[in-house]
């Protein structure tokens, strides 16, 4: 039998068809009840009416302006409406019936029926659980509240302190400030083969967010070019953070270029950055470091003027370092302490492998700085320079530095 379903009727009959067993679609109506059946034309692409075919037998037509919107079911959530239209309203049906949805993933619906057994019966363990309801203090609470307790927040799916999230951010934005400067300080280098070269290298100059650190370095590392290189330096000594000191100081020990060494120890005279201090005097104290790495770091320290390098310089006045003899560039040079393991003096690897032997070198660098920190000239006599500094510290004032420098 078919009939179109009237307008006085439509409420009573979405309401019969919400409560008999599911069909394969569900009609919601403009009006806010809904029908279950299969839509019998539902491929139709503008349907006048939709005829429904109940379970129960029989069909109905609904008006299509009637109509918000068909829900097509797949078969599983058929099945499950089945099974939900035949349940009984107890603890046990509906813990069962979640068991069953979480075998077939249906979440939703899963949940639907948890919910149901903790109304009939709220201290059902296992429903709570399920749940995500943590037994804590006497009574079973959700994760939102025990975390809330806390004084926690919910953070892209993690709960977390305030104080933590705002740290990140913090983390997150400065890494993004330091991954911008690479683009623009690429930018200003690109300028300095072109007419805008000035401009270029006064913006560069005129940095000064120590985040640029790591691209300025960057683009130092690149450069071969001296005058370029130069400003690179330069700005790095005006922003005068550790890394960037750390960076110019290395590159008066290490690089190859003698002008560039120079310019650097120059800015290094000007400035005399306090990080600068410690990293020449960690050089000067190394026992990896040559004899030529150690009058270098003596330069530096002589240009800051600091009167704490004195002991250090005295102990590097004189050192031995290995040398290795074939199977490698002529002249490498290790600082080494104590004797071999054999007790000789070099160590052999047989024929065709380098031998290295222990050699002794006066570091004139070193001197120079002791002269000149000190206005005192005691050559290379290591005990003279110590006796002579034992007697200033027992003045209880410290060595005197050099009157003469500026």
């Amino acid at each position: 039998m078919k009939y179109v379903l009237g307008l006085a009727l439509l409420a009573a009959c979405a309401l019969f068809g919400a409560t008999e067993n599911a069909q394969a679609d569900i009609v919601i109506l403009k009006s806010g009840g809904e029908v279950r059946g299969e839509v019998v034309n539902a491929d139709e692409a503008s349907p006048e009416r939709f005829t429904i075919r109940l379970y129960s037998g029989g069909e109905l037509e609904v008006d299509a302006d009637q109509v918000a919107r068909v829900e097509r079911q797949r078969p599983l959530v058929e099945k499950y409406e089945q099974r939900r239209g035949e349940l009984e309203d107890t603890v046990e049906a509906h813990w069962e019936m979640a068991q069953w949805c979480r075998q077939n993933r249906l979440r939703a619906q899963r949940e639907f029926h948890l919910r149901r057994v903790i109304q009939l019966d709220p201290d059902h363990a296992g429903a709570r659980r399920q749940l995500g309801y943590k037994f804590d203090q006497g009574a079973w609470k959700t994760e939102e509240e025990i975390e809330r307790a806390k004084g926690k927040v919910k953070y892209k799916g993690r709960w977390r302190f305030p104080e933590d999230i705002k740290l990140d951010e913090q983390r997150r934005e400065t890494e993004r400030q330091r991954k911008a400067w690479y683009k623009t300080v690429g930018m200003w280098a690109s300028w300095l083969d072109d007419h805008r070269a000035q401009q270029a290298r006064t913006n560069i100059l005129a940095i000064e967010d120590p985040l640029a650190v790591d691209a300025l370095v960057r683009r130092l590392e690149g450069e071969d070019e001296l005058a370029i290189r130069k400003i690179y330096a330069k700005a790095l000594t005006n922003l005068a953070t550790t890394d960037a000191i750390r960076a110019v100081v290395d590159y008066s020990i290490e690089d190859e270029d003698r002008d560039f060494r120079e310019y650097c120890f120059d800015l290094i005279d000007t400035n005399k950055p306090e990080p600068a201090f410690e990293m020449y005097l960690a050089v000067l104290a190394s026992g990896q470091s040559t004899n030529t790495e150690i009058n270098r770091a003596a330069i530096g320290l002589k240009y800051l003027g600091n009167a704490a390098a004195i002991p250090a310089l005295i102990d590097r006045l004189i050192t031995v370092h290995r040398i290795k003899l074939g199977g490698g560039p002529a002249g490498s040079t290790t600082t080494t302490f104590g004797r071999s393991s054999n007790g000789s003096g070099g160590t052999g690897f047989g024929t065709g492998q380098p031998k290295y032997i222990k050699k002794e070198f006066t570091n004139g660098a070193v001197l120079d700085a002791l002269r000149e920190l000190t206005g005192e000239d005691f050559g290379f006599s290591v005990n003279a320079w110590q006796a002579w500094y034992a007697r200033e510290k027992s003045r209880k004032r410290g060595p005197r530095l050099n009157p003469r420098r500026d």
